[in-house]
């Protein structure tokens, strides 16, 4: 008896990834993702205020870039005249001339 080989299928890189348990239950009983999933909220108000919720910690701070380590990757602030207006265990202000807000992985 000949044998069938088996041939196995490739996922297509188009597919979506998959959703996590959390996140399902969060959409269903309409919470908050930022709690739920412990990810940074960011509130920013024009190009001079920004408000982070669920951070890690500062990574580097300078007049010109901030880099914030976050659950989900890095959070990078460049602009000039950059401080730090306010930082709890919970959130932290960053104010300045934002000129870029990049997310890193």
């Amino acid at each position: 008896m000949p044998r069938k080989k088996k041939i196995a299928k490739k996922k297509k890189n188009s597919e979506k990834p998959k959703v996590s348990l959390k996140e399902k239950m969060s959409e269903l009983f309409e919470l908050p993702k930022d709690v739920v999933l412990n990810v940074p909220k960011l509130t920013m108000v024009g190009n001079g205020d920004l408000l982070i919720e669920n951070f890690k910690g500062i990574i580097e701070y300078d007049s010109d870039r901030i880099r914030i380590n976050t659950n989900c990757g890095i959070i990078k602030i460049t602009g000039t005249g950059l401080g730090i207006r306010e930082i709890t265990s919970e959130d932290l202000m960053v104010n300045g001339n934002i000129t870029c807000l990049e997310f890193l992985r």
